[in-house]
């Protein structure tokens, strides 16, 4: 990042020995809608390491927060299931009550 970061991007495509077409096309498919934006990404990720560094903070979550997210991705992924996906779900865990009794020994202890 460090190599790249103020670099047009015709320098950055010569250091990949890639043409500046398909630089631009990698940088698209990685979901950047252009190399500005990526560049942009590339220098603020260097401040932060840097404002890491100097903070030595590692990067940690704390247990609240992160249970927290994953309940709102596990909350997101049954309001985007189709009913029919979620009713082969249940399906395939009523044939196996096995693995969800297991994660409740799990959960209540």
């Amino acid at each position: 990042m460090q190599k790249i970061q103020g670099e047009s991007i015709r320098e950055v495509s010569s250091l990949a020995y890639v043409s500046t077409a398909t630089f631009l096309r990698f940088v698209q498919k990685i979901g950047f809608s252009g190399y500005s934006k990526f560049t942009t990404v590339i220098k603020f990720t260097l401040i932060n390491q840097q404002q890491n560094a100097k903070e030595k903070l590692p990067f940690t979550v704390k247990q609240n927060d992160y249970r927290e997210e994953y309940l709102k991705n596990i909350i997101e992924a049954v309001r985007v299931i189709k009913p029919a996906k979620l009713a082969r779900v249940t399906a395939k865990l009523a044939e196996h009550p096995e693995v969800f009794s297991s994660q409740m020994v799990f959960l209540s202890t």
